[in-house]
């Protein structure tokens, strides 16, 4: 596996390339594909069209709602996405905050809209304390953040397909069984490259959105920002820089699509690592993601 680069500043350019690729994934309200799909599907984010491509295969086309390069929790999408989210069968949420704020309004403009809340079998995780600042914090829950996860959605996406598509009952069912195939090699991978780690269990992150793939792995994730508060506050700050020089910590992990000069702050002089929870392409990204966070824990 080649060595994933990490970079200690965004340049403009940089960033821009970064933006225009993300957002290469069809949206809602593309143009339609030429031969017409069994079934039409509005997605929340780009993980879950990759979910439902898998299960569904050509009798299934779906549309992201939220752009990539876009903060779930604060996007407003057009109204044209919004009424392009009327014309297909299934509205499949997995509980972003986009959802929480957008999912009640969009079943009020289209009352028969099929709703289907993927996540509703995935264990939500509790309150947990800040193993630095002993604060209580509610970690952001992205099921797909681990392969059992992704199994979960895919789970509640097969049966939701099978529902409005009886027809490709069979083909949905065979295709969720090499799905989970897929997914159980996948976590194989990942444990082998996080084996590298040793004991070695912690590491810096910039919001509190990756302890679904942490709990699945025996990591310990430490955010920056638990609260919403768009950085760390000056005693977490303060309390976070003698965590990360005693551990020996010299990197954080930031979301390209949320700002990171606060984290940056975290490890003045160190270096940001860019990782995207959102990415499409789901299972290349859990392994680059495992590479990158067996390289930095300690």
């Amino acid at each position: 596996m080649s060595k994933e680069p990490s970079f200690s500043r965004w340049s403009r350019r940089a960033f821009g390339v970064l933006l225009a690729s993300v957002c290469c994934i069809p949206l809602l309200g593309a143009a339609p594909a030429s031969a017409a799909p069994a079934v039409t599907v509005s997605v929340s984010v780009a993980p879950l069209k990759f979910i439902v491509e898998r299960i569904g295969g050509p009798r299934v086309r779906a549309g992201v709602i939220v752009p990539q390069a876009e903060q779930p929790d604060q996007y407003i999408p057009p109204m044209e996405r919004l009424q392009a989210v009327g014309r297909t069968k299934l509205l499949i949420t997995a509980g972003t905050g986009f959802e929480v704020r957008w999912a009640a309004k969009i079943q009020d403009m289209h009352p028969g809209l099929r709703v289907v809340r993927a996540a509703a079998g995935f264990p939500v995780p509790p309150v947990i304390e800040h193993p630095v600042t002993g604060e209580l914090y509610l970690p952001r829950a992205y099921p797909w953040l681990s392969p059992d996860g992704a199994v979960a959605l895919a789970v509640a996406i097969r049966d939701a397909l099978t529902a409005v598509d009886p027809a490709g009952a069979k083909q949905y069912a065979a295709r969720f069984e090499r799905f989970k195939g897929e997914t159980k090699r996948l976590d194989d991978k990942i444990r082998r490259i996080l084996s590298r780690a040793g004991n070695r269990r912690f590491f810096l992150c910039g919001r509190p959105v990756w302890r679904v793939f942490a709990d699945a792995y025996g990591l310990t994730p430490v955010p920056a920002d638990i609260s919403g508060d768009a950085g760390a506050t000056a005693k977490r700050l303060a309390a976070l820089r003698v965590f990360a020089k005693g551990k020996g910590i010299s990197s954080i992990f930031v979301e390209p699509q949320y700002p990171s000069a606060a984290a940056g702050d975290v490890v003045d002089g160190g270096t940001l690592i860019s990782a995207n929870a959102l990415a499409y392409t789901w299972d290349n990204n859990l392994i680059r993601l495992a590479g990158m966070f067996a390289a930095a824990v300690r």
